[in-house]
């Protein structure tokens, strides 16, 4: 099982979309503490890069100014 359906399966304090050829992966909310949180997601992917996925796009938040990613776009299938 890769990274992105064990994410999918166990859950967690995130919101995760898969598609046929991607998938999303978001915090629950834009509160400070959910952001924060979902950094632990953000740095697993990241660490992950390549096993079955590749991320094609990480947006970071302007609203809490400490670079915090909060959308998580990849390519599911490349690498």
């Amino acid at each position: 099982m890769g990274l992105i359906d064990e994410l999918l399966e166990n859950g967690g304090h995130f919101i995760a979309e898969r598609g046929e050829r991607r998938a999303t992966f978001r915090p629950v909310s834009d509160r400070g503490g959910d952001v924060a949180s979902f950094q632990t997601i953000v740095r697993r992917l990241r660490d992950h890069e390549g096993e079955g996925y590749t991320i094609i796009q990480d947006h970071m938040s302007s609203d809490h100014g400490l670079d915090f990613v909060d959308l998580l776009i990849l390519s599911v299938g490349a690498g």
